[in-house]
């Protein structure tokens, strides 16, 4: 272009006239990471995807909690139960709801099922893209204080606890508010690492279990020759899987402590995503196969 009257050249982007011209974007910020989630202008990851994963997947399973023991609560810690809630908690010194509203048996049963009626439906408010980190927070503190109350039937119940352990962890992970799904805020590299180490804990555990349980069978390769025909809860696939020849079996009781034990420290310590991703996948089809049997 020419400047008028003058003849001479001058730039329309404004750097010859002394103006600023507008700075180039980075290319982390045109293109994300690479692995699918955005970047925040401040530069930390969000993880959008994995969150909401997360934390949906995470209200289902509180849903299926609050919902089984929902129904169970009458018979296992009713006033007419195996255990009543309301004796246990009269014989606590700890300063419950219960100490403001008494013990009496009605009281203490109302409180039980409006707690897990309250579980039940912030668990189906989350699992609709509605969770927050208040929301989970309210959903561990009522299912934590109902496994208090389960007493014998819930305390030391490897399920229960694993469920208020990522419960706690998906809280934190969750978004601040339930509208902006994770955009809000970029994730935090501590509770990542806390993810993936209760991921590792529960592989690692569960491979070295099998491996030094008393039960020679896990370390022969012989466990499913009688795991399908013998389990609490049989599905319709049991009886076709424990026909399957016996190499077939036995290579599944391999593949299933090398995926348990070596996805543990793949896990945790892989450098790469590319491996992270085909581990975790490696995992969940394992579980589909135990769930599908």
């Amino acid at each position: 272009s020419v400047r008028p009257g003058t003849g001479e050249p001058f730039d329309l982007s404004g750097e010859q006239e002394g103006l600023p011209s507008a700075p180039p974007r980075r290319a982390e910020e045109r293109a994300g990471d690479g692995s699918g989630s955005p970047r925040k202008g401040g530069g930390g990851q969000t993880f959008e995807i994995s969150r909401e994963v997360l934390v949906r997947g995470i209200s289902l399973c509180y849903l299926a909690a609050f919902s089984s023991l929902f129904v169970q609560l009458p018979g296992l810690i009713g006033s007419s139960g195996i255990l009543p809630a309301s004796s246990f908690l009269e014989a606590s010194p700890a300063i419950t709801l219960a100490g403001v509203f008494g013990t009496s048996p009605w009281v203490v049963d109302a409180w039980l099922d409006v707690m897990a009626l309250c579980g039940m439906g912030l668990s189906v408010l989350g699992a609709l893209g509605g969770a927050s980190t208040l929301s989970l927070a309210a959903c561990f503190m009522l299912y934590a204080s109902l496994v208090v109350a389960g007493q014998a039937f819930t305390e030391g119940f490897e399920g229960d606890t694993l469920l208020l352990e990522v419960g706690l962890l998906a809280a934190l992970w969750a978004p601040a508010l339930p509208s902006v799904h994770g955009a809000d805020r970029a994730a935090s590299p501590v509770v990542l690492l806390l993810l993936r180490l209760a991921l590792f804990k529960v592989l690692l555990m569960g491979g070295s279990a099998k491996i030094f349980s008393p039960d020679h069978s896990w370390r022969r390769l012989t466990a499913l020759h009688h795991f399908y025909a013998t389990q609490a809860l049989p599905t319709p696939a049991s009886w076709y899987l424990v026909q399957l020849p016996d190499v077939v079996l036995r290579l599944g009781v391999a593949v299933f402590l090398a995926v348990e034990l070596c996805a543990s420290f793949l896990i945790a310590l892989a450098p790469l995503r590319g491996v992270r991703v085909w581990v975790a996948a490696a995992v969940a089809a394992l579980q589909g196969v135990v769930a599908l049997g």
